[in-house]
């Protein structure tokens, strides 16, 4: 049950907890007998006591994990709300930066690999803007990749709510 923190990433290095870890619901990047996790995953895993997770053989709090993902990337805590309610709710989350979004998102029951994310999904804070520019954007990227846009909006308590968005072409 223990990880490694290690730059950015998160590594489960036991092959049996990569692959347990991994086959639940493909969370990680399982290469070879060792699974990647993102910062999200990781902070999921950790709150739902699955891992332990250790930085030079000191084992991080769930608060002092948070502080160090939350310097580096101010929406952090906006992501992980998002992420651990829509991993909650069944739904398969990997990480979507190609596409300038925050996660794909594939159904409850999905198989990644064959078959393809619904949504691509950008999260934002209930305070949040988000300028009707780069909007456009987002929805433009979705239509080109066949994919629904969410937006993932987290309010001051910390419940989400979500707007799905289409592109429709006027005639």
């Amino acid at each position: 049950m223990n990880a490694e923190l290690i730059n950015d990433s998160v590594i489960v290095d036991d092959e049996r907890l990569a692959n347990s870890l991994h086959s639940k619901g493909f969370i990680g990047t399982l290469e070879k007998a060792k699974l990647e996790l993102s910062s999200v995953e990781a902070l999921y895993l950790l709150n739902k006591e699955k891992i332990k997770i250790f930085k030079a053989g000191k084992e991080l709090t769930e608060k002092e994990f948070s502080k160090i993902f939350s310097k580096k990337d101010k929406r952090f805590m906006i992501k992980y709300k998002v992420f651990s309610d829509l991993r909650d709710n069944g739904f398969i989350v990997k990480t979507a930066l190609k596409y300038g979004f925050d996660f794909r998102i594939y159904d409850k029951g999905a198989t990644i690999g064959d078959e393809h994310a619904i949504w691509l999904i950008y999260c934002v804070g209930q305070n949040d803007s988000l300028s009707i520019t780069d909007y456009s954007k987002l929805i433009r990227v979705c239509h080109s990749v066949k994919k629904k846009m969410l937006l993932g909006i987290v309010d001051d308590e910390s419940d989400v709510t979500y707007f799905e968005s289409s592109w429709t072409k006027m005639k």
